[in-house]
């Protein structure tokens, strides 16, 4: 019995199930499959045209989910957003779009206040937690290298940390 061969339309759908995608992890996904370039670019195009992929309400989203519920600083965010895929230019586009929708009281923004926001909440959520049990010295150490991996500039931590001691 041989395998059902997929066509790549239901193979993209089927990621898409999962989770969304970027137009780049699309492309990339179906010629790891063995599609063709032809096959490739013509099921992007549908599924452009049909909304099912689309860069800039992926970015969009991603920053929103990344700044609620992660806490994420600006550069990690926009690592993130690269490494999946989506062009530096609606990377930039979004940022200005979602910064100045990011006024409510969920979201803090990627600005130098919102930034400093958001760090003073994970600090104070480590301290709480994992942080009681080190000296004062290494506890700083500890919560500057978080930070940092969180993708906050080096003086919004300074800057954090100066206040937190």
């Amino acid at each position: 019995m041989t395998p059902k061969i997929q066509s790549p339309k239901a193979y993209a759908l089927r990621l898409l199930n999962f989770r969304d995608r970027s137009e780049k992890e699309i492309r990339e996904k179906l010629l790891q499959k063995g599609y063709a370039e032809a096959e490739t670019e013509e099921t992007l195009e549908y599924l452009k045209v049909s909304g099912f992929v689309d860069d800039s309400k992926l970015a969009r989203n991603l920053l929103i989910y990344l700044d609620s519920s992660k806490k994420m600083g600006l550069r990690r965010v926009t690592d993130t957003l690269k490494r999946r895929g989506i062009p530096e230019s609606i990377i930039e586009e979004t940022l200005s779009e979602v910064m100045g929708d990011l006024n409510d009281e969920l979201s803090y923004g990627y600005t130098i206040e919102g930034e400093i926001k958001k760090a003073k909440i994970l600090i104070q959520k480590k301290e709480e937690s994992s942080l009681k049990k080190y000296p004062h010295r290494v506890k700083l150490n500890r919560l500057y290298g978080i930070l940092n991996r969180r993708g906050f500039a080096a003086e919004t931590i300074k800057h954090v940390l100066k206040e937190v001691t």
